[in-house]
């Protein structure tokens, strides 16, 4: 019987901690993405502003496997929230602000500490980006 009660009790505790640690994660607000990739990060949440068209992330997403979320054009998501922990397979959330040309990224559910990988795949969004909008413009160029 003493043992049931302590697997509900450690259960129970660990609901709290998670939900805690989640209700943080969402709170928390975004930060500016530093010129260099951090060693490690706690709760990454980021904002960057791009100075590209809002088209050519829209097209950096897209080849860089996000789908667009729902009926809003610009909220993209990857990934799924179980299995691994990887950032190329984690639930990302990507929402881009084209008043503003700012991008917000993060993980769908929580994400404790990282080694730069969000850092980085910011980076491939926006370098991508940088490719496409100057291929538009060697496009338009040639017409």
């Amino acid at each position: 019987m003493s043992s049931i009660v302590l697997v509900l009790v450690v259960g129970c505790g660990v609901v709290v901690v998670t939900a805690a640690i989640t209700i943080y994660y969402r709170r928390r607000s975004f930060k500016s993405r530093g010129l260099v990739r951090p060693k490690l990060d706690f709760f990454p949440k980021y904002e960057v502003e791009f100075v590209c068209s809002s088209d050519a992330i829209r097209q950096s997403l897209v080849s860089l496997k996000f789908d667009p979320s729902g009926e809003d054009p610009d909220r993209f998501s990857r990934g799924r929230i179980y299995g691994d922990f990887s950032a190329k397979a984690i639930k990302w959330h990507v929402q881009i602000d084209p008043d503003r040309s700012a991008l917000k990224v993060c993980a769908q559910w929580v994400i404790l500490f990282d080694t730069g990988d969000t850092w980085q795949l910011i980076e491939d969004i926006l370098s991508t980006a940088r490719e496409k909008a100057s291929q538009e413009e060697v496009s338009a160029l040639r017409h």
